[in-house]
């Protein structure tokens, strides 16, 4: 996208709110702007699994785990960015990169790495666990802590498997607020 693209969505989506979500996901530049429009779907997405979570763990019978997976799987020989609007290359993980690690299906021409297959066998495992008992955890993998809004951690599935911080709360506040007032209409 290009800067003055960015900020006329911006304008068109969130209106009166605009100035507020360009604080938080600017566009000085096209590149800016980019970056921006990745953290802002990647936000909105945490977002509302965040809610997800918070609702089962107030209603639901069972725990609730939440993750973000950052590592960027390697692109097969030749792919190109394509006018879909798929990101560049360097740009980290997108939606849904993680399905070929948690199903241990990494094949075809990819030049998958060590990490790529550690990486896969550790997510498959926890997936299996949490299918089996409804808890992720078992041996010789980090501990994945169920959700806790409070705590505001995720697993981090990426080069490393560890704890890390969930969104600011400054955007928790935005995308929060946004919704409220579109459900208040």
């Amino acid at each position: 996208t290009t800067a003055a693209a960015w900020i006329q969505r911006a304008r068109q989506r969130y209106g009166d709110m605009a100035d507020q979500f360009l604080k938080l996901y600017p566009a000085g530049s096209d590149a800016e702007a980019n970056a921006s429009e990745l953290a802002a779907f990647r936000d909105e997405l945490g977002w509302v699994q965040r809610n997800w979570a918070r609702l089962q763990t107030k209603t639901g019978k069972s725990k609730a785990y939440l993750y973000y997976f950052t590592h960027e799987p390697p692109a097969a020989p030749g792919a190109q960015p394509g006018p879909g609007g798929f990101p560049a290359r360097g740009s980290g993980a997108t939606h849904g990169a993680e399905a070929p690690y948690v199903c241990e299906n990494l094949l075809g021409n990819r030049p998958w790495t060590d990490l790529d297959r550690k990486l896969s066998d550790t997510i498959s495992s926890y997936w299996v666990n949490f299918a089996a008992n409804g808890d992720p955890n078992g041996k010789n993998f980090p501990k994945w802590s169920a959700f806790d809004d409070r705590k505001n951690t995720r697993m981090v599935l990426g080069d490393v498997v560890e704890t890390g911080p969930g969104l600011t709360p400054a955007r928790v506040e935005f995308f929060q607020s946004w919704y409220d007032k579109q459900t208040k209409r």
